[in-house]
């Protein structure tokens, strides 16, 4: 079958991805395509996660294997463009990367398979749920790939299987789900034209349109134009009080209360948020020496102040691992015998190939102890953790459970608003306490600072092809990071003290 030109000699103005995001938001549309220099640089938290999804569509391409990348052929779209009609007229059965362009809309397939003399398109995610996003994103492409000419038999996403266990070799069938959404791309036919009219107009205007900000500023996905957007937005916002609605918070700021002190009915906040304003009102840290003194009295020693690093890898390396399984390879542990001891350190980070669970929960009961508080910043991740290590080893059973009853989460102290700093900026983590609470003690001087790119230095570590000088040098700043993030948890503890 011979399908038709599908004018690549046009410059495309939209792609899958700028519609999306023309659909969240047209000042953003118009910022991208005209003001690319006011984007906010790219955080290396959000370059891992793409950097997963392009692993996990190559992944998929085993389920249909033998096929060749339309992209890989020259450097331009309409390489692209062509290379993906000569495959299709050539008989083809199995294409990579199928490029189409359909009135200035450019689209990138990630698998396209004829089947009995029929067309079946694949877009793959790396989610384990498919959603509304997900749905337009590939409506799109069923417009743009059928309007060419190419009729298809069904558009289906492909999606991780979160209940899929690995058991021997790694079985891409059941790892990965189809979900059909044919019947949905086919609806949504009209409203698609209707909204490329209403965005390539968006495009053509000669200013920045008016757009107020708004809760499409984060959903579906965060946008990487704040900095410009949000730029006027106070410090001491009303955005920074904790638990409130987000809808009502933007109706204030658009209706003039902008600021915690342009709030006057205070009594429609509770406690934690009342204590909040007080602090930004006054502009002085708020303490409770009763709430500090009954946490304090919740612990025993030694104390312990523990941090565990996870990797949760999309696709399932060990026996027995589901997707996105949380598995521990390194921890961080200062330990205080007594109110009066020395801080002492030990810490773990393992090595080699293998599973590193086992490795990680021998060092580690070997070194907790079997008595004292062990506290922790946000005990959920390594809650979630540690009883997954006791499905896995049910011998270690009593140990783990006896170390799970002595978890205290610090958070809670901030939580309840036993303390409160303005300079916190209405945020409960420990990269806003610390400073706050201590000045001058951060994480800036560190080489890793944050989690997600801790995993991605793993992920390096572990390369059985990574340069030794700099897989030592990836090591040091791995236990560097990690004990930093217990050491500043038992600072902020010695600083809590001193307030009772």
């Amino acid at each position: 079958m011979s399908i038709p030109s599908n004018s690549s000699d046009q410059k495309h103005v939209l792609s899958k991805s700028t519609y999306i995001r023309g659909l969240q938001c047209k000042k953003s549309l118009f910022l991208y395509k005209n003001f690319i220099q006011l984007r906010d640089p790219l955080s290396s938290e959000q370059a891992a996660i793409f950097s997963r999804g392009t692993n996990i569509g190559l992944i998929a391409q085993g389920l249909f294997p033998g096929g060749i990348d339309a992209r890989s052929f020259g450097k331009s779209r309409a390489d692209a463009i062509k290379k993906t009609q000569e495959l299709i007229n050539s008989g083809q059965e199995v294409i990579y990367e199928a490029a189409f362009q359909h009135e200035q809309i450019l689209v990138y397939l990630d698998i396209l398979i004829k089947k009995d003399g029929k067309w079946f398109a694949y877009e793959v995610k790396s989610s384990v749920k498919v959603s509304k996003t997900y749905m337009n994103d590939a409506a799109l492409q069923y417009f743009v790939i059928t309007q060419n000419g190419l009729a298809l038999e069904e558009m289906n996403i492909l999606y991780i299987n979160k209940e899929y266990q690995r058991k021997g070799e790694l079985e891409l069938e059941r790892f990965f789900l189809t979900k059909e959404v044919s019947d949905y791309c086919k609806e949504q036919t009209e409203d698609i034209q209707t909204k490329v009219l209403d965005l390539k107009e968006v495009l053509k205007l000669e200013a920045i349109p008016e757009v107020s900000i708004g809760e499409h500023c984060s959903s579906p996905y965060p946008c990487d134009f704040m900095g410009y957007c949000w730029k006027n937005v106070p410090k001491d916002s009303v955005f920074n009080i904790m638990g409130a609605n987000r809808s009502e918070l933007f109706l204030m700021y658009n209706a003039g209360i902008q600021s915690i002190r342009d709030i006057e009915n205070e009594e429609v906040y509770n406690r934690e948020q009342r204590i909040q304003i007080w602090s930004y009102k006054n502009k002085k840290a708020f303490a409770s020496k009763k709430g500090i003194s009954d946490f304090f009295d919740t612990l025993t020693y030694p104390l312990y102040f523990l941090d565990i690093e996870i990797c949760m890898p999309a696709l399932p390396e060990f026996e027995g691992n589901f997707p996105y399984q949380h598995i521990p390879y390194q921890y961080s542990l200062h330990c205080k015998q007594s109110a009066d001891a020395e801080l002492t350190h030990l810490d773990f980070l393992a090595e080699g190939m293998g599973n590193p669970s086992p490795q990680f929960l021998e060092h580690f009961l070997s070194n907790i102890g079997e008595k004292g508080s062990i506290l922790i910043f946000d005990d959920s991740a390594e809650r979630r953790v540690l009883n997954q290590l006791v499905k896995e080893m049910p011998e270690r059973k009593a140990e783990m459970d006896n170390v799970l009853k002595r978890f205290v989460d610090i958070t809670q102290v901030f939580m309840k608003r036993h303390y409160y700093n303005p300079l916190m900026k209405g945020s409960l983590s420990l990269k806003n306490i610390l400073p706050a609470l201590l000045p001058g003690i951060d994480y800036s001087q560190l080489a890793i600072s944050n989690g997600i790119t801790a995993l991605a230095a793993f992920d390096k570590l572990r390369n059985p092809q990574a340069d030794l000088f700099e897989t030592d040098e990836l090591r040091k700043n791995l236990l560097e990071y990690c004990k930093m993030d217990t050491y500043a948890v038992a600072m902020i503890t010695e600083k809590l003290r001193e307030f009772i």
